[in-house]
């Protein structure tokens, strides 16, 4: 009887462990620097990323804040945008993995965001770092955007 217990036990570990999106779903609020080619266009404090739960192994993540950019980027027209299907792997100390190659999506002004990758975090204490590179629009070179917050609402 003890065994089995073991078990049952056992098995709800293992079905915790495949829904990771779930235990990162949700509003982060920080702060967002873009740089192309290395050199700083703009940052912000008031911006925000929004991780919604897809299915177990993934999520859709939507980037905010670019029109409250300060510096170079603050002449930019770039509109909030979604970026679907991101990988959610685990890692070490309770630390999330955010994993994507290339992917497509469109801003709130319409306009099309090509996306060259997206990598990033969140880690146990609710932080999450998110780093993509795309170009909008017509755009020769990539626009580096890196997100910075801590984890304020549920998005479940």
């Amino acid at each position: 009887l003890s065994l089995s217990t073991t078990f049952v036990s056992c098995s709800d570990n293992d079905d915790d462990d495949t829904n990771l999106a779930k235990e990162i779903a949700g509003i982060y609020n920080g702060t967002l620097e873009i740089s192309v080619m290395g050199t700083s266009y703009g940052s912000t404090n008031e911006c925000k990323a929004v991780i919604k739960r897809v299915s177990d192994t993934t999520v859709d993540i939507t980037l905010s804040g670019f029109a409250n950019l300060s510096g170079g980027g603050g002449n930019m027209s770039l509109g909030n945008f979604t970026i679907t299907g991101v990988n959610v792997t685990t890692g070490a100390n309770g630390t999330y993995s955010l994993n994507l190659g290339e992917y497509e999506s469109t801003d709130s002004t319409d306009k099309v965001i090509t996306g060259e990758s997206l990598s990033g975090t969140v880690t146990a204490d609710g932080t999450a770092t998110i780093n993509t590179d795309f170009k909008p629009g017509s755009m020769p070179m990539a626009i580096t955007a890196v997100f910075t917050g801590s984890n304020t609402t549920s998005a479940e």
